[in-house]
C-alpha cells in the first residue's frame, strides 16, 4: 500500500513538474529578452567619408598558408600595430571607429555568440540584435550587435578549412558603425 501511495505521489510531482514547465515555456518566461533578428546583406553603408584608396590586405593562418583577404580605405582608416591575438587593427580618427580583425576556428556563429555573451556578463553589455548576414560576395557572416559603455558589432566568418576571422568593431554611437567605410571592409573580406 506504502509503494503505491508513493508511486502516486511521485507520478503527481512529475505532472506539476511537467505542466510548470510548459507553462513558463509557453508565457516567454524563461528570462531571454526579445533581440533583433538581423539577416541579409550588410549592403553599402551610409554616412562616413565614402570612397577611398583602398588598401589590400592578406591574411594568413598560423601556419602562414593564404585565408583570405580584404580591403579597407586608407583615406578612413589608419593601421595601427595589432596586439596578439589581433591580426589587424584599424583605427578611424576622424570619426572613432575601431576595428579589429582576429582569427577563428570552427562556424561563423559560435566565436561572435561567445565574446558577446562574455561582454554581457562581465562588462554590462546588452544584446540589442544578432543574426547571419552576408556581404556583397556572399560571404556568410554571423553578426552580434551589442550596447553598453560604447556601440559594438561583432561580425564572424568562415574563410578556408574551418578557419575564419572575427571583426570587432566599436564607436561611441550605433549609426557610426553602419557608415559605408565599415560596410567597405565587411563587403571586401574574401577568401
Amino acid at each position: 500500500m506504502r509503494a503505491m501511495i508513493a508511486s502516486l505521489n511521485l507520478a503527481r510531482r512529475r505532472m506539476a513538474m511537467l505542466a510548470m514547465t510548459l507553462v513558463v515555456a509557453l508565457t516567454g518566461g524563461c528570462g531571454r529578452p526579445d533581440r533583433e533578428e538581423l539577416s541579409g546583406p550588410f549592403g553599402p553603408g551610409a554616412g562616413g567619408a565614402g570612397a577611398g584608396t583602398p588598401q589590400f590586405v592578406a591574411l594568413s593562418k598560423l601556419d602562414g598558408s593564404a585565408l583570405g583577404a580584404l580591403d579597407y580605405w586608407s583615406t578612413s582608416f589608419v593601421e595601427v600595430p595589432p596586439v596578439a591575438p589581433e591580426v589587424l587593427h584599424l583605427l578611424d580618427v576622424g570619426n572613432g571607429i575601431d576595428l579589429r580583425l582576429s582569427r577563428i576556428v570552427g562556424r561563423n556563429d559560435t566565436p561572435c555568440r561567445y565574446q558577446a555573451a562574455l561582454l554581457a556578463r562581465d562588462s554590462g553589455f546588452t544584446i540589442l540584435a544578432s543574426g547571419a548576414r552576408s556581404n556583397d560576395g556572399g560571404l556568410r557572416f554571423y553578426q552580434v550587435n551589442l550596447s553598453g559603455a560604447f556601440a559594438m558589432s561583432l561580425y564572424c566568418a568562415t574563410l578556408r578549412d574551418n578557419v575564419g576571422i572575427a571583426i570587432a568593431t566599436a564607436a561611441a554611437a550605433p549609426s557610426l558603425l553602419e557608415y559605408t567605410d565599415v560596410h567597405f571592409v565587411l563587403n571586401s573580406v574574401r577568401p
